[in-house]
């Protein structure tokens, strides 16, 4: 059976995103049918976050990968954020300018979603503009 990992609604309450040990899926919640797959990783996906602005959709897997969705057309934005093991969590900042996710090997990690968009070919539509945030990957966390 499926098991669901995560939930998440949009702002406006109109769509239902879940991850689970399948693929990452999207209910439209007027009438609970499923509108669309995100197909992209390759095991469990633990977490899912929402842009404020419900463009996009992050996600944490035990691929040991991290993947921005673009949900205007429900594709993946970039490259796959590798990391050295499981994900564990991935949220997206309030104003949704940086990706921090969570590590099997006790390393938290701030990523650049502005850098990682305009890499990928994007405009600022999908992510409000203005961020000073280098483009490194930070380690926040170490034990």
């Amino acid at each position: 059976g499926l098991m669901v990992c995560s939930l998440a609604w949009t702002s406006d309450g109109k769509k239902l995103i879940s991850g689970s040990n399948g693929p990452i899926r999207i209910f439209d919640t007027a009438t609970w049918q499923q509108i669309a797959v995100l197909i992209g990783h390759s095991n469990s996906v633990n977490t899912i976050s929402l842009s404020p602005n419900n463009c996009l959709l992050a996600s944490a897997s035990y691929d040991n990968t991290a993947r921005l969705w673009n949900l205007d057309t429900n594709l993946q934005v970039g490259l796959p954020l590798q990391h050295e093991n499981d994900l564990h969590s991935a949220t997206l900042s309030p104003d949704g300018k940086v990706l921090a996710t969570g590590c099997e090997n006790h390393n938290a990690y701030t990523w650049d979603v502005h850098a990682i968009l305009k890499e990928a070919g994007f405009d600022d539509s999908l992510v409000p503009i203005g961020t000073n945030i280098v483009s490194s990957i930070h380690q926040l966390l170490s034990h």
